[in-house]
């Protein structure tokens, strides 16, 4: 069996690679003529010794030109070949295309950042205008991956548009959040058919879409609306805005722990310890600790940039700590303990059996369910949900007592 460093780097090889039907449908372009012609002339080469003629100079001559025929097709043939090979999808990736796939991601990042920036810098009517704009090829573009049903891409429109036109960091945590876990969720899909409620690519629904983004974006639409209160003052914006890292930082670190850890070869442990099957809500492995750790930086640095970039202070975000370094931290810390407190809450309230039919984990109960772990009282969207909630409260009184 691979270690999970080789086995994430087969994933993103056989990502990579072209599809075989781009390559084999190159060929048949070049024309079926050459292969023709080279077995019309290996045929007369084969068949001029047995020509019946009393003649050998005649022989001699019709041998001389088969072979002759053959030799040209012969050359034709290498040439052909040579051109086969130079087609872009015959060589061999250059240092520049492998340093560009690997700064794809950093591209669509950055593409983001400007379309969020450039949207808040056209006013409130293009705030709506893009908002609805992006939001709609966001939820497109999930709905063609196999990342959203349609029920899950109409509830994206909505909590796209409406997070997007009403902050530019709180739209850009969003679709980061989203773009960057659908990726993983697809990445090595095939290995983590670990449960019954696997889905290629995720299909998530609209209840798995709003348990991770309607809370944040009721609080940014609670903060557009009271930014003018006079009795609301910084810090309480700042708690809301922390409140709204703090969720999408709980929300990003348990995902990224989920499809990466999936792939470790460790054995999965509930947080009190108890060796578990993989697939276990609440199963915790070194790997799946440092991708949440990872989801909850990526959160806080998407934040930073957001302080840095935003087109205007009313519309902005309050930065929750103060410095910049504090927002990477808040994201850092609310990605790991957001995802510790989702393990402990998926062990003990939320049901885990063994399926004996199926021969693998489920959240459903029944008579072929062997009892693994927890209690059949959340689902596993109740259990993000209260996780993502405790850790946004956490984010929010860390703000109020400490904020400068």
């Amino acid at each position: 069996m691979l270690s999970h460093p080789q086995r994430l780097s087969t994933c993103f090889t056989a990502r990579q690679t072209p599809p075989a039907r781009a390559r084999n449908t190159l060929v048949p372009r070049v024309g079926r003529r050459p292969f023709r012609r080279t077995a019309k002339a290996f045929a007369a080469a084969g068949a001029a010794p047995s020509a019946s003629s009393d003649d050998p100079a005649e022989e001699k001559v019709s041998l001389e030109t088969a072979l002759r025929e053959a030799q040209e097709a012969l050359t034709f043939v290498e040439e052909f070949q040579g051109r086969v090979t130079s087609l872009p999808s015959a060589r061999l990736p250059t240092t520049l295309d492998m340093v560009l796939a690997k700064l794809k991601p950093v591209f669509q990042v950055a593409g983001l950042v400007a379309l969020c920036a450039a949207i808040h810098a056209l006013g409130i009517p293009g705030r709506l205008v893009g908002g609805l704009t992006l939001a709609l090829s966001a939820a497109s573009w999930g709905l063609s991956r196999g990342s959203l049903d349609r029920s899950g891409a109409a509830a994206a429109v909505v909590v796209g548009w409406i997070t997007i036109a009403t902050s530019m960091t709180g739209g850009l945590l969003l679709l980061t959040f989203f773009v960057a876990s659908s990726k993983l969720t697809a990445l090595c899909d095939h290995e983590k058919e670990l449960d019954d409620d696997h889905k290629p690519g995720g299909n998530r629904d609209w209840t798995q879409v709003l348990s991770n983004s309607a809370v944040p974006t009721a609080l940014l639409a609670a903060a557009a609306a009271l930014g003018t209160a006079p009795t609301l003052g910084p810090r309480h914006l700042a708690a809301l805005h922390a409140a709204v890292l703090g969720y999408y930082a709980c929300c990003c670190g348990d995902t990224w722990a989920s499809e990466i850890g999936q792939l470790s070869d460790a054995q999965p442990r509930l947080p009190w310890g108890r060796p578990v099957r993989p697939g276990t809500n609440g199963g915790v492995t070194p790997l799946g600790t440092a991708a949440s750790a990872a989801g909850g930086l990526f959160m806080g640095a998407m934040a930073a940039v957001g302080c840095l970039v935003r087109p205007g202070r009313a519309w902005g975000w309050a930065a929750p700590t103060g410095p910049l370094w504090g927002v990477l931290l808040m994201g850092l810390v609310a990605g790991v303990g957001g995802s510790f407190l989702d393990s402990i809450l998926g062990a003990t309230v939320q049901f885990t059996g063994y399926n004996r039919d199926t021969h693998k984990v489920t959240s459903q109960t029944g008579e072929h369910i062997s009892f693994i772990a927890g209690r059949p009282w959340l689902s596993n969207s109740g259990v993000n949900v209260a996780s993502a909630c405790g850790t946004a409260l956490a984010c929010a009184a860390a703000t109020l007592v400490w904020a400068v």
